[in-house]
């Protein structure tokens, strides 16, 4: 059993870098996820039909799957892709379920604007992911664990045992550090947004803050010198190998604004998981919903 990962190309390329120097992923529940480094795979143009291609043609049976996307509370911000619609449908609950419904293709043409062909071909390439058997699906992306609703929907639509996810936003920054061993570090405690890090008596500081679209903004980074940063991104990132000069990429979860790094003790807090019975369990895969 492995551990995939599938990363949204266009939004998080920096995603793709970090989890291949990467050992591990915290989950909920105090656990983590062991990241295999030779099956980080990123996707352009990142579409539903693509994600299932992408599963299909990298996982075996019973391994672990991690995607790093977009999300809102009650979707995963993914489009459809084929939609003949301006308006491409994200796969939030309803449309998870439609997908796996006993409905006919002729009659979610008009629920999904999508072609009777097009909606067999997403029908038949989620059957293939379905029996794969995948143990866990881990979602890197905002606030998707808010409602146990959407993952149980997101856990029907794969079948796999168990989902999980951040009940908070979730944000990656690329970030530029200044050597610097004169400044006041204390300037990062006072006022708003600062976040300041004391490393084997050296400082590591910046100043972070919510940008447009739901992106994070990032500023005034400085260490005291290159071995302190190194230091701290060891203690805050499960990495397996060194950062090289002062590039680092910053990701955590966005709380209360102030980004909460993987290994701080908060990080876990904010996931949620869960872990009813799969639809291959259940027959969910005929799951009849007609109130939708």
């Amino acid at each position: 059993m492995a551990t995939v990962s599938i990363v949204d190309q266009d939004n998080f390329p920096m995603a793709r870098d970090y989890l291949r120097s990467c050992r591990y992923i915290p989950i909920a529940n105090s656990r983590t996820l062991p990241i295999n480094t030779q099956k980080v795979f990123d996707i352009a143009n990142l579409q539903l039909q693509q994600l299932l291609s992408g599963i299909v043609e990298n996982c075996t049976a019973g391994d672990n799957l991690v995607i790093v996307s977009h999300g809102l509370t009650q979707a995963l911000n993914i489009p459809l892709g084929c939609s003949n619609s301006a308006n491409d449908p994200e796969l939030t609950s309803d449309v998870l379920n439609l997908l796996c419904s006993r409905r006919s293709h002729a009659e979610l043409v008009p629920l999904l604007f999508l072609t009777e062909t097009q909606i067999a071909n997403l029908r038949g390439l989620r059957q293939r992911v379905v029996d794969l058997h995948l143990q866990r699906v881990e979602l890197v992306a905002c606030e998707v664990g808010s409602y146990e609703s959407t993952l149980s929907a997101i856990q029907r639509f794969f079948a796999c045992q168990v989902v999980g996810g951040p009940r908070v936003r979730y944000g990656w920054v690329p970030a530029s550090f200044h050597e610097d061993n004169a400044y006041d570090y204390d300037r990062y405690s006072q006022g708003g947004q600062g976040q300041l890090y004391t490393i084997d008596g050296g400082h590591v500081g910046f100043h972070v803050s919510a940008g447009p679209a739901r992106s994070l903004r990032l500023r005034d980074a400085r260490a005291t010198s290159r071995s302190t940063l190194q230091a701290w991104a060891h203690r805050y990132f499960p990495r397996r190998t060194d950062i090289t000069g002062l590039e680092v990429t910053i990701h955590g979860h966005w709380t209360m604004d102030r980004m909460v790094l993987p290994l701080e003790p908060g990080f876990q807090r904010n996931m949620r998981e869960f872990s009813g019975s799969s639809t291959s369990e259940l027959g969910l895969g005929e799951l009849d919903l007609e109130g939708i």
